[in-house]
């Protein structure tokens, strides 16, 4: 991914900027929130945001990116554990929360879990024995949805192309990809009763 990193304590953001290289991500580092308004392009594929950056803080930064940019997934890192309260209040929200100070394994782990839940992870996505029908279920239930799919309804999705499937294929196809993504996924494929089926992360 093409991801923007900005985070204004030097020795965290190199370590967070190391953690994402090695992951064969593109980053690029700002320090403060003027930087990071500027360098907010169209192909920008995850912002990593610091709540406390100088010159704009965060949350500016945050409601120009989703001005901008709607439905890119966005990782908010703040010294209190509350940020998800403090940016609704501000009729925002995250994709994903972080409080300070997390491990470098917790955000790489989230990382991975946007990246899925976003459709960003072309790489580690092909790498799974998934049948056409399971890609395109996969592709269906990412893209950042905050909804839940029954299986009717998944089932008139993928109808659209017109490739759609009995429903007993349909079935066969969530519980084939559900099993695939059990293997080391960083998101599992899961039925909440009421909802439907959806991307949960790995825990």
């Amino acid at each position: 991914m093409k991801v923007l990193l900005a985070e204004d304590t030097r020795a965290l953001a190199e370590a967070m900027a190391y953690c994402l290289r090695r992951s064969g991500h593109t980053v690029e580092l700002v320090g403060d929130g003027e930087q990071a308004l500027r360098r907010l392009h169209e192909d920008t594929q995850l912002l990593v945001l610091d709540l406390g950056l100088p010159a704009v803080d965060g949350v500016q930064v945050l409601r120009a990116a989703r001005d901008r940019r709607p439905t890119m997934p966005v990782l908010v890192s703040s010294a209190s554990d509350n940020a998800a309260e403090r940016l609704a209040a501000h009729g925002l929200r995250a994709d994903a929360c972080l409080a300070k100070p997390f491990g470098i394994a917790d955000f790489e782990r989230v990382v991975a879990e946007l990246a899925w839940r976003f459709g960003l992870a072309e790489r580690e996505a092909a790498a799974l024995p998934l049948t056409e029908s399971e890609r395109r279920l996969l592709a269906l239930l990412s893209v950042g949805q905050d909804g839940w799919l029954e299986a009717e309804q998944i089932a008139r999705r993928m109808a659209l192309d017109g490739n759609g499937l009995p429903p007993d294929e349909v079935q066969r196809c969530i519980d084939g990809l559900r099993d695939k993504l059990a293997d080391g996924a960083p998101v599992r494929l899961v039925k909440v009763r009421g909802l439907g089926y959806g991307l949960m992360p790995a825990r």
